[in-house]
């Protein structure tokens, strides 16, 4: 099988801008640590990839004396190029949604102070194992991977690739608890092989995912539940847009166009935290005469009462026709909103009014017991529109209420 994708399928609802960065940056640390000498048999293969003269010793601390520069690169720095691997892939592939949880301050600080930890362990070994370096990275992304355990445990990451005979696609699963999990140990056993001393690496690793635990407690993170993270698994095969973050169901209706559940929910969304984007209300226009025959009356609701407060933003025709949708489906408070807005909008034509006044009243009569409301429009209406088609129904009506 030729694997060619894998991630963590769960989307972040910040903009991750450091973990990318963050990956390049191993790279970076590796191509100053490691070279491959080009006089060597094979010296194209990645096993022939050795220390530069002195790199090392560049990660010892002077006796008496603190480095800065020291401390910064050491927070990067790793033993071996199989190590490098590690963190690089593992960052690609969970950094993205640790980030988009935390936010890069406290991703930063998260990885920063576990790295750190992991530091001051090594260079404390230094005192009794003569030769140990400072190697900060193993550690921080140990404490990335336990604060990927800690707040997806769940969340499946996926991976595709097609078999070698067919080449059809396939895909499997696995939590994110367990890769987190196959990390840490794989990447401390290859630490422990590769050079470094094994008691103190082992102890380097352990450092940062205590560390990468405690901050996300004192973070405040909360624990993504089953049903959460299998909502977030696949956004094009969701279809519970409850869990998602506006950020990600603005996704989906991008990514669906025609969709109405999609680009409801996203308007939704929208106006639950603020005025809706113009591309999100130039969709829904356009999808607006499907939504509202066959949309979630209660999420057809919600957009509309909303929008109906926008000038402008829904004709008076939808409006009239989605109160009477409302109404026959026993929803009689919004199909009551969307009647007003509809007869009080003055771009309507007139039988756009005089339909949602009529319908204003009766639905005043009949559902919400409301006789001095409904006569009131009722006599509004005869004396505006005294030849419209309603004026028998109103006429009956007006006589019928004053009777009683």
């Amino acid at each position: 099988m030729h694997v060619y994708a894998s991630r963590v399928k769960s989307r972040p609802g910040k903009t991750p801008w450091s973990t990318i960065p963050l990956a390049l940056a191993f790279v970076a640390s590796f191509l100053a640590l490691f070279h491959r000498d080009p006089a060597a048999p094979g010296a194209n293969s990645l096993a022939n990839w050795e220390p530069r003269p002195g790199a090392f010793e560049s990660l010892l601390p002077a006796p008496g004396h603190v480095n800065p520069m020291l401390l910064l690169s050491s927070l990067v720095a790793a033993p071996s190029p199989p190590v490098y691997g590690f963190l690089v892939v593992f960052v690609l592939l969970a950094g993205f949604a640790v980030e988009g949880r935390l936010g890069t301050g406290k991703f930063l600080l998260l990885y920063a102070s576990c790295s750190a930890l992991g530091v001051v362990v090594q260079l404390l070994g230094h005192l009794s194992v003569p030769g140990t370096f400072a190697f900060g990275a193993t550690a921080g992304v140990c404490g990335l991977a336990a604060a990927a355990i800690r707040m997806f445990p769940f969340a499946p990451v996926l991976y595709r690739g097609w078999t070698l005979l067919s080449w059809d696609r396939i895909e499997f699963n696995l939590p994110l608890w367990v890769v987190s999990s196959l990390f840490v140990v794989g990447v401390t056993g290859a630490s422990v092989f590769t050079g470094s001393t094994a008691g103190i690496a082992l102890l380097t690793s352990f450092a940062g995912t205590l560390g990468g635990f405690g901050l996300t407690y004192l973070f405040g993170t909360k624990t993504e539940s089953f049903a959460e993270s299998q909502a977030r698994a696949g956004l094009d095969e969701s279809t519970d847009v409850t869990a998602l973050t506006r950020h990600e169901i603005e996704d989906l209706a991008r990514a669906n166009p025609e969709s109405i559940e999609y680009t409801m929910a996203w308007l939704g969304r929208a106006l639950e935290t603020g005025g809706p984007p113009s591309d999100a209300l130039a969709q829904f226009s356009r999808l607006l005469p499907r939504a509202v025959r066959s949309a979630d009356p209660d999420q057809l609701s919600f957009v509309l009462t909303r929008l109906a407060g926008i000038p402008g933003a829904v004709p008076a025709e939808h409006l009239l026709d989605a109160g009477l949708r409302l109404e026959r489906e026993g929803r009689p408070i919004p199909a009551a909103a969307l009647f007003e807005t509809a007869a009080s909008d003055q771009d309507g034509s007139d039988e756009i009014q005089q339909s949602a006044t009529f319908h204003l009243a009766l639905l005043r009569e009949t559902w919400l017991h409301d006789a001095v409301g409904a006569l009131g429009l009722y006599r509004e209406h005869m004396a505006k529109w005294p030849t419209s088609p309603f004026e028998p129904q109103v006429r009956e009506r007006i006589d019928f209420l004053n009777r009683i």
